[in-house]
């Protein structure tokens, strides 16, 4: 019984990996988390370890960063640098594919059978259910996938933002069809986080490359 439960768990957890993080809701990409098997920007102009994700995309278990996966399933000190290597391959391969969709889906999976590979049967049912948290923060930006692993949120801090999570999502399929309300919850979402989150956590957010970069560009107007 064990060995077919650790089977089941084992496949449904590369099921969530090789999906959309984010299923549509809406046709302007309002999205349910998953985690995909392709990373966010195939032509790689995404930051390393950002975990950033574009509009109709998916967020890959490959490019999040180790402290975000640490902060999902607590990786253990030798974890850590195999997953690094992998997602070091992972980009070295994927340019090498020259943008060739098939190799790059192929090229994924691979990559993320390697990563469950390395977690433990509990690590796999922890990211499972750390998923729904994480889709709602990389869809509303609360909390930037790079910083995340660093704020060390506390046991209570995570579990209102888990709750959080859940509500809203919960709001959102009733609100399905309905973008303006679909928004308005996201926002309200973020809204909340910026409440659990203290002052030092939201400075940390605030100085995060992201964000320093889009105020940099916003004052070099011609």
């Amino acid at each position: 019984m064990r060995t077919m439960k650790n089977y089941l768990l084992g496949a449904g957890l590369l099921f969530a990996l090789s999906v959309p993080v984010l299923a549509q809701e809406t046709a302007d990409s309002v999205k349910q988390p998953q985690i995909s098997g392709q990373t966010a920007d195939p032509a790689g102009k995404a930051a390393k370890g950002q975990g950033k994700a574009r509009k109709g995309r998916g967020i890959s278990m490959g490019i999040l960063p180790v402290s975000a996966i640490d902060f999902a399933v607590g990786l253990k000190d030798d974890q850590k640098p195999k997953i690094e290597a992998i997602q070091d391959k992972l980009k070295e391969d994927e340019k090498a594919a020259g943008g060739d969709q098939v190799k790059m889906k192929e090229i994924g999976t691979k990559a993320n059978e390697e990563l469950l590979a390395i977690l433990t049967s509990e690590q796999k049912e922890a990211f499972t259910k750390a998923t729904p948290i994480l889709g709602m923060l990389v869809r509303t930006k609360a909390i930037p996938m790079g910083v995340l692993g660093d704020l060390k949120l506390t046991a209570e801090q995570r579990s209102k933002i888990e709750e959080a999570a859940a509500e809203t999502q919960g709001k959102m399929r009733g609100a399905r069809g309905d973008k303006a309300a679909q928004q308005e919850l996201q926002s309200a979402f973020k809204t909340k986080v910026e409440g659990i989150l203290t002052d030092d956590q939201k400075k940390m957010i605030a100085e995060h490359p992201d964000k320093t970069t889009k105020k940099v560009k916003k004052t070099k107007k011609p």
